[in-house]
């Protein structure tokens, strides 16, 4: 960081690259004409394809499994259970949990092997529904030990005293949300081959080097067919210079390709086969698996609010079905209620619930989707019940310019939240357009409406250490080789920065590999909005690293001080005199090694003085949003048309718009997603999966979109910690879902508590069905 910082004191803005158009994605020609090297592209012809056994039952402990007549099926050559990897587990605890998996010639015959291994089941009852679970006596889950049920509470001030400020007190529930797998276009996928004790992996990753320590510890030292000698039980997990994993190309992962067990299971098959296996998962076995789903709540609240609006105190009970995986998330829905609005006297009490449904996991954004969709549809009742327009409550009750974060006592970084409101706002006009409840019709019968949301989200913010490389070159150009395996968005941002610093022309900055473990720097997880603010920080102080070593020798060859060169569009000149120059190539010409740049990323610290606070000091990064939308409802066939959508996000300073637009776009069609579409069907006698496929349990479409109403708002705070003033909008942009629920009330007069609002639920709500 203290590199970083007297950067930013010497240097003089606009800057020359950064906040300029610009893309560069080096899969874009691959993907558009399908030469990218997905996982499963990888030894066509030459690999054996696996396929599980998914259990039918969604609480049983398993008491015998005979593999015997899948494995004398002719083009079998391996079959494989819990007693030879801990990717399986002997005790099921949702329907479709992956119990076994056999490698054979093809999908066909590896199909009809999985149909031939007969399991003995010890049937115990389920539950799915976490309003059963929770009840005294419900049947226990068997996901924890004697109970279903774990809770939580934070607490802030004097939640009565807040009360007794009001005057009025309104108790308001919203949810349940909606749960959903995350119906990536790749399904999870692994192709594994074994040169002797060395792993070679091809997969789709958000982690590639999380993945590969996560292996490490899965998979032990030795060759294909080796067999563990009875007076050597323990045996030392593969050392991670054996493991040789690459993510070149991912059809996106939205929190669900993290982990590894579907790498376990092609490495153990390909370790017992000797032969490499490709394990890419059918829409089934990804749908209803060891795949991850969004987290499922419910909201209970109690605020306290003066007659003008202003909260006094809010009192919220929160629930979510933490699933089989146990994934206690209950405490990240409310979030974005304690971080966005000012409100001294609060009470967050939590209960998660575990269920035998199947695992959740992050999904983009993790837990703040679903608590915007609660919270502030929960609010907009408030702001209802005292006859407020919704915009004037929100923003009434947002946390002010230097407010220091409630829990640590922190300050934000930055703090663009109201802008967001205004702008998102703004944007489609809403004082012109907003209405009282149901009082608008539309010249062809539907009802219009109109609503916003947002909140200070959890992410966007730096995140765990990492490291970046680069290399310049002999011809003055640079070359980056970043640790991550998505190319498109945050690699572009990385290009910005390094030919920034380094006062190149952009053109001249490349990616060569990338998400390959053993070339790349470990470059960090792909969660959390974090990679364009951590690891673009250690871009930037690779790029440092590198312009310290060149200008050591152009100012050599000039005849002046290091530290009175600059660089800028190519050219290396002397501050005072820039007649006295050299470009790029020049230097580069006299370069007697080659010059590697190296450089860490930074902790959450003020690189820049902020109001009252100086460099240095600890601080809270966080993106934020605001998302307005316009509806028309058909309350005949219950079809709810998107008209406009705005979308401002607060990433800080937009490193590239290109990429920056890019992606708010298709965040606007995830929210609209979320809302109206994606949903798990289960049968709760079973629990089954019931629409485990991608026509029935569907996308957002074309014949959904109205690409003319969609408004991508660029909020640039800038941020006092993030490189060049940036932070995160990959999970922002995603998250402001109550901005729907809310527009169908300002349409019809009727409240939608639960998602997604799919025609069913709306002819439900208006008495037609």
């Amino acid at each position: 960081m203290p590199e970083y910082m007297e950067y930013m004191q010497k240097e003089e803005i606009p800057y020359a690259v950064v906040g300029k158009e610009g893309l560069k994605d080096p899969t874009l020609v691959s993907k558009i004409t399908g030469r990218l090297d997905y996982a499963d592209d990888r030894l066509p012809g030459r690999k054996l394809v696996a396929r599980a056994l998914l259990a039918p039952y969604a609480k049983a402990d398993i008491v015998s499994i005979d593999t015997s007549a899948a494995e004398a099926l002719d083009g079998v050559y391996a079959v494989i259970t819990h007693e030879d990897t801990p990717a399986f587990s002997d005790k099921v605890r949702h329907w479709g949990q992956d119990i076994a998996a056999v490698a054979a010639v093809d999908s066909e015959t590896a199909a009809r092997a999985v149909e031939l291994i007969e399991v003995d089941y010890d049937v115990g009852e389920h539950v799915i529904d976490p309003e059963e679970a929770i009840e005294p006596g419900a049947p226990h889950t068997g996901i924890w030990e004697d109970t279903n049920v774990r809770e939580a509470e934070i607490t802030r001030g004097d939640i009565e005293a807040g009360l007794a400020e009001a005057d009025q007190e309104i108790e308001v529930e919203a949810g349940w949300t909606n749960f959903w797998q995350h119906k990536e276009l790749e399904p999870r996928s692994a192709t594994c081959y074994w040169v002797g004790d060395h792993l070679y992996v091809w997969t789709t990753s958000q982690n590639p080097f999380g993945q590969r320590a996560g292996l490490g510890g899965r998979l032990v030292d030795r060759k294909p067919g080796y067999e563990q000698p009875e007076d050597q039980p323990q045996v030392e997990p593969l050392p991670l210079n054996k493991i040789h994993l690459v993510s070149h190309g991912s059809g996106s992962g939205h929190g669900n390709k993290h982990f590894n067990e579907w790498i376990t299971i092609a490495a153990t098959l390909a370790e017992r086969t000797g032969l490499p296996v490709s394990y890419h998962l059918n829409r089934p076995e990804h749908m209803c698996g060891e795949s991850t789903h969004q987290f499922k709540g419910k909201l209970q609240a109690r605020f306290g609010v003066k007659d003008d609006g202003t909260l006094t105190a809010m009192d919220t009970t929160w629930y979510c079905d933490a699933t089989s995986a146990g994934a206690t998330r209950a405490g990240g829905f409310h979030h974005g209620l304690r971080y966005t609005y000012k409100v001294d006297h609060g009470r967050f009490k939590v209960y998660d619930i575990a269920c035998n449904t199947p695992k959740s996991g992050p999904w983009r954004c993790v837990a703040d989707p679903p608590g915007d969709a609660m919270y502030n549809l929960a609010l907009e009742k408030v702001a209802d019940q005292l006859g407020m327009d919704p915009l004037e409550f929100y923003l009434k009750n947002l946390i002010p310019d230097d407010m220091v974060q409630y829990e640590s006592g922190l300050p934000f970084s930055s703090v663009g939240i109201r802008e967001c409101f205004e702008k998102a706002a703004e944007a489609l006009n809403w004082d012109q357009n907003w209405h009282p409840p149901g009082e608008r019709t539309l010249d062809d019968g539907r009802k219009h409406g109109i609503g916003i949301s947002g909140h200070v989200d959890q992410h966007g913010q730096m995140s765990a250490p990492c490291g970046a490389i680069l290399n310049l070159t002999r011809d003055g150009t640079c070359l980056i080789s970043p640790g991550q395996s998505h190319c498109a968005n945050s690699i572009t941002s990385f290009v910005h920065m390094v030919a920034e610093v380094l006062g190149m022309n952009y053109d001249d900055v490349m990616v060569g590999d990338w998400g390959n473990t053993d070339s790349t720097s470990e470059g960090g997880s792909e969660g959390g909005s974090t990679q364009t603010i951590t690891l673009g920080s250690a871009y930037v102080e690779a790029a440092l690293d590198a312009r310290k070593e060149a200008f050591k020798i152009a100012a050599e060859w000039m005849d002046v001080d290091p530290d009175d060169l600059a660089a800028e569009e190519g050219v290396i000149y002397e501050k005072g005199n820039p007649d006295n120059s050299r470009t790029w190539p020049e230097v580069a010409g006299r370069f007697n090694w080659p010059i590697i740049g190296k450089g860490y990323s930074w902790e959450k610290r003020f690189t820049r003085p902020r109001l009252d606070w100086d460099v240095g000091e600890e601080c809270e990064v966080r993106g934020q949003l605001a998302a307005a939308v316009e509806i028309a409802v058909d309350t005949e066939t219950g079809h709810i048309e998107v008209l406009n959508f705005a979308n401002a996000i607060d990433g800080g300073k937009v490193i590239s718009h290109s990429n920056y637009h890019k992606a708010n776009y298709g965040g606007c069609e995830m929210i609209m997603g979320e809302t109206l579409h994606y949903d798990q069907t289960m049968d709760f006698d079973n629990g089954a999966t019931l629409n485990a496929n991608m026509w029935q349990n569907t996308h957002i479409t074309s014949m959904d979109i109205n690409p003319e109403g969609f408004t991508s708002i660029a909020v640039e705070s800038d941020d006092h910690c993030g490189p060049f003033g940036c932070k995160g909008i990959g999970e922002p942009q995603v998250s402001a879902l109550a901005s729907m629920a809310n527009a169908f009330h300002n349409a019809t007069g009727v409240w939608i508590d639960e998602l997604p609002i799919t025609p069913d639920r709306v002819l439900k709500a208006l008495g037609k069905a």
